[in-house]
C-alpha cells in the first residue's frame, strides 16, 4: 500500500491538467474515470493508456490490478476502445479483456450531447473463480457550462448492465452522473457517482480524481475509486487508490 501511494505521489508531483483529450476509462471508453461521456475520440485520433489500482482485496484476494487501454476514432462520431486489465494475485495471476464503442448522435437537446455505448468484457481467472463476462448499454448527455472563464462538463447517464457468473445472469438498470472541473490551466478534478443495484453492486459505485496535462500528447490522473476490478462497472465494499498516464497521438481534440 505504501509503495502504491508513493507511486501515485511520485505521478502527480511530476505533471501539472488535462483538457480536451479523449481519455479512456478503465475498460477503454472516452470518460471520466470509470463511467464513460459523451465525448468520443476524434477522427484518426488514437489513444494508448494505463494505470496501477491498488485493488488489494477489493476482489477475493487480489492485490492489485493494472489496466492497459486502447482507443481509436474511426469516424467524427465513432469510437473503438480495447482493455487488457492484469490482475495480481498472491500464487497467481488472472486477466480481463474489454471492448467497446461508442456512437455520438446529432440529438442535442437542453444543452446536453448524446451518445450510445456497448460494452463487453471477460474476466478469466483460471481456478480462482468462475469466469465473468460483462455486458453494458450505456445512453450518456454530457452538457458544458461556462463558469467565468472555465467550463465545466456535466455528465448524466444510465445503463443496463448484466454479468454471467456461469450459474447465474444478474442484470440491472442503474443512473450515474460525473462532473469534471476544471481548477487550474490543465489541471482538473473528476467526481462520478452511479446508483446501486442489489443484485450487482455491494455499495454505490464512486470514483472522485485529479487529471492533468503534461504535454500536448501526454496527460496523467490519480485518484481513489471502489470500482469492481472485474469490468469496472460495479461498486465494491471499498475504493482503493490508482494512478496512471495516457499518451494521445493523430486526429484532434475530443469531440
Amino acid at each position: 500500500m505504501k509503495s502504491s501511494l508513493a507511486f501515485g505521489v511520485a505521478i502527480v508531483l511530476l505533471v501539472l491538467a488535462c483538457a480536451g483529450y479523449a481519455y479512456p476509462t478503465f475498460n477503454g471508453q472516452t470518460g471520466n474515470l470509470v463511467t464513460p461521456t459523451a465525448a468520443v475520440a476524434s477522427t484518426g485520433q488514437f489513444t494508448v493508456a494505463a494505470d496501477y489500482f491498488d485493488s488489494n482485496k477489493i476482489i477475493n484476494a487480489e492485490k492489485s490490478s493494472i489496466p492497459f487501454r486502447v482507443l481509436y476514432g474511426i469516424t467524427p462520431n465513432l469510437e473503438i476502445g480495447a482493455g487488457y486489465n492484469f490482475h495480481k494475485y498472491d500464487t497467481q495471476n488472472a486477466n480481463t479483456y474489454d471492448l467497446g464503442v461508442k456512437y455520438a448522435t446529432p440529438l442535442k437537446l437542453a444543452g446536453f450531447d448524446f451518445s450510445v455505448s456497448a460494452l463487453y468484457g471477460v474476466t478469466h481467472a483460471f481456478d480462482i473463480f468462475d469466469d465473468i463476462k460483462t455486458t453494458q448499454l450505456a445512453l450518456i448527455a454530457d452538457r458544458k457550462i461556462a463558469i467565468g472563464d472555465r467550463e465545466i462538463t456535466a455528465t448524466l447517464g444510465g445503463n443496463w448492465s448484466q454479468q454471467d457468473l456461469g450459474g447465474s445472469k444478474p442484470s440491472a438498470i442503474r443512473g450515474f452522473i460525473g462532473l469534471s472541473v476544471p481548477v487550474i490551466d490543465k489541471l482538473t478534478v473528476i467526481g462520478e457517482y452511479q446508483t446501486k443495484s442489489g443484485k450487482l453492486d455491494m455499495k454505490q459505485l464512486y470514483a472522485l480524481g485529479l487529471r492533468y496535462g503534461v504535454t500536448d500528447a501526454i496527460a496523467a490522473q490519480a485518484g481513489f475509486t471502489n470500482a469492481y476490478p472485474a469490468g469496472y462497472v460495479n461498486g465494491a465494499a471499498k475504493g482503493k487508490f490508482f494512478a496512471g498516464l495516457d499518451y494521445t497521438f493523430g486526429g484532434a481534440a475530443a469531440k
